[in-house]
């Protein structure tokens, strides 16, 4: 009787777990996030009428210049329409920094990359049960090493992730981060395997391609990761 109990118990916590999971997914598609107001501020940037009477294109150059001195996260590219607005960024992004140390996180999906970074440069990613990154993610911080004025942390979409399985995509991520990084951190919760191997060779091979005088081969770190608890 007791062991049936027991199972009983089990049964519908297993069952608890999976509904809160459904909804947390669920609700993540419906909620009006900060980044989808910053996509929408910016398209209006580039769109907007030739004599805008609310908003103008300093007026969100200033407020995002704002918003990414006091170090909180900004997207970069956007995960869902694949958007890079370069022009933008260019503009908005305080110009004191002049030298930038460029670190930035990849791997698997699900490996607490997010959680990785928060740690280690007091960032403030968003993470939570059920939530991966999606496109690429920045946080500006200022420095003290000498020859930078500060530091641009990226945090990426991992791969494999069961949403886009897009090679080409992941390769992409992977691609944007050695050619744009001083520092790469390959964050991992188990051994590399051979489709993490197979994608690192692609991407070195492009690196080469791509030339040395457009893109440098940054420093590659890689960190066993199998403690995900802040607390801890």
């Amino acid at each position: 009787m007791m062991a049936s109990s027991t199972k009983l118990n089990q049964h519908s916590l297993t069952d608890i777990t999976d509904q809160i999971k459904n909804l947390e997914e669920e609700l993540a598609k419906k909620t009006i996030s900060l980044e989808i107001c910053w996509r929408e501020l910016i398209h209006f940037y580039y769109y907007q009428p030739k004599n805008p009477i609310f908003i103008t294109e300093d007026k969100i150059d200033d407020v995002f210049s704002k918003f990414t001195t006091d170090g909180l996260p900004f997207e970069i590219i956007d995960g869902d329409n694949i958007h890079f607005p370069v022009e933008f960024l260019s503009k908005a992004i305080p110009t004191n920094h002049q030298r930038i140390l460029v670190v930035s996180v990849i791997g698997p999906q699900s490996t607490g990359k997010s959680t990785l970074l928060n740690m280690l440069f007091g960032c403030s990613f968003a993470v939570s049960a059920g939530r991966c990154t999606k496109g690429i993610y920045g946080t500006l911080l200022d420095c003290s090493i000498p020859g930078y004025d500060g530091i641009l942390i990226l945090d990426t979409e991992g791969i494999s992730g069961l949403e886009k399985q897009d090679p080409e995509y992941d390769r992409k991520i992977y691609l944007f981060c050695m050619a744009t990084s001083d520092i790469v951190l390959l964050n991992l919760k188990g051994e590399l395997n051979q489709d993490m191997q197979s994608l690192l060779a692609i991407t070195a091979n492009s690196l080469i391609e791509l030339n040395t005088k457009i893109a440098h081969v940054p420093t590659v770190f890689m960190i066993l990761n199998q403690n995900l608890d802040s607390d801890r």
